[in-house]
């Protein structure tokens, strides 16, 4: 079962949702994995990174961009995993985004937001993928524990403010967002979800080919 988004990224309902490069990505991973370290120092009662041998450190950063692209692209891009052992992957990145913000707030290293943005994408595209096209891979924590989606949902996924999402849903709008009510939820369901998403340049769909 998938991570709620607020717990994977707690303060992305209060931040801009901007566009960012996958080369921005890498670099606030490397950063990220320098304030992971230092909690490990920690725990093992280490002081300095010159008490701990670096190879292993070197490799797993290395590692866990390489898995960070990977959400990247799916997240932005649409891009499929393939072959590869995303479910490994996606549970590793997920552990290392929810260390790297204890390890930010305890350490004063940089809040691996970018990071947290793109794993709480590729959750919600997911759901949406599971619900339109079909399951296409299996990830654990991706796995959706919902149908619909909220109007924040639809904002994090085009990478809009959830207001220009709300007017989207007005009677008067252009290309207007149909909405259901749940009791007293506000919410999308997932082929009018991406058919909307369709028209906003902020969101690109699921390639299902494998070029």
């Amino acid at each position: 079962m998938a991570f709620p988004i607020k717990q994977i990224a707690p303060l992305l309902g209060s931040v801009s949702l901007r566009p960012f490069t996958e080369a921005e990505l890498m670099f606030e991973v490397g950063d990220a994995m320098e304030g992971v370290w230092q909690l490990i120092y920690a725990i093992l009662g280490r002081r300095t990174v010159e008490d701990t041998p670096t190879l292993g450190a070197q490799t797993q950063a290395a590692y866990m961009r390489d898995a960070a692209s990977m959400a990247y692209r799916y997240a932005f891009d649409g891009v499929l995993p393939g072959s590869r052992d995303a479910d490994a992957e996606f549970l590793d990145l997920t552990a290392f985004t929810l260390t790297a913000r204890n390890a930010a707030e305890l350490y004063g290293e940089v809040v691996p937001l970018c990071l947290e943005q793109t794993m709480a994408t590729a959750i919600l595209r997911k759901r949406l993928d599971d619900e339109t096209i079909g399951e296409q891979f299996h990830v654990v924590v991706l796995e959706p524990d919902e149908v619909n989606f909220t109007l924040f949902e639809i904002a994090v996924l085009a990478r809009m403010n959830e207001k220009s999402v709300r007017n989207a849903t007005q009677p008067t709008s252009k290309d207007r967002l149909m909405t259901i009510k749940v009791g007293n939820r506000t919410l999308i369901e997932p082929h009018e979800a991406l058919r909307w998403l369709k028209g906003r340049r902020g969101f690109k769909s699921t390639c299902l080919s494998e070029d």
